[in-house]
């Protein structure tokens, strides 16, 4: 049975292949259970999209005059929302918002009709590179380390063994964030743009 809440995903779960991972610890289920879900694209308006530093997920930020093309989904229920929660961690937070969507996909919505749906908002921009993030990049480059079967937290229990498969297509990231953070305390940031890190070189 389709579940009564929404959300507007911007980034990795764009894909379906990931959403299923996520909520239903299978990149494929049977078609009975992808039909209780509607996916449509939509605009977000007064926000931007970048990558994490050394990560190959995106962050969305408050940005006046900015946009964020991504997709409106609906018939959650409250196990997926719990378990969405969860992927995306403290970095997040969540926010309802209201997206225009652009009609196509599966959710049979007319083009420019305004829908409420939550969305979750990176909370610390100053550790988001420049660079708008790719979602062609991801799916061509990184998508296969995040559905394989052994990316599966069901009741969302093993927080560790989640928080190892998460990241491992990101390691230095926690680094980057102690980098930042010793940077900050040496006053060596441009306090008026938080986009100013540099991203440390990897091996």
């Amino acid at each position: 049975m389709s579940g009564p809440h929404t959300a507007f995903f911007y980034g990795t779960l764009m894909e379906p292949k990931v959403f299923f991972t996520v909520v239903q610890g299978d990149s494929n289920p049977p078609q009975a259970i992808k039909d209780l879900y509607t996916f449509t694209p939509a605009v977000l308006t007064g926000y931007t999209r970048h990558r994490v530093q050394c990560a190959a997920y995106p962050g969305m930020v408050p940005e006046e005059g900015g946009s964020v093309l991504g997709i409106y989904a609906t018939g959650l229920t409250d196990a997926n929302v719990s378990k969405l929660d969860f992927f995306e961690g403290s970095e997040y937070e969540k926010k309802v918002v209201k997206v225009k969507v652009q009609g196509g996909g599966s959710g049979g919505q007319e083009a420019g009709e305004e829908k409420e749906a939550t969305a979750y908002i990176y909370k610390r921009p100053e550790f988001l590179e420049r660079r708008e993030w790719s979602f062609e990049e991801f799916r061509r480059d990184k998508m296969h380390v995040w559905t394989r079967e052994s990316y599966v937290f069901e009741g969302c229990t093993d927080s560790a063994e989640f928080e190892k498969i998460e990241h491992e297509d990101a390691q230095g990231h926690d680094d980057a964030v102690k980098q930042n953070d010793a940077v900050k305390q040496n006053d060596t940031i441009n306090q008026n743009d938080p986009y100013e890190l540099e991203a440390p070189r990897q091996a």
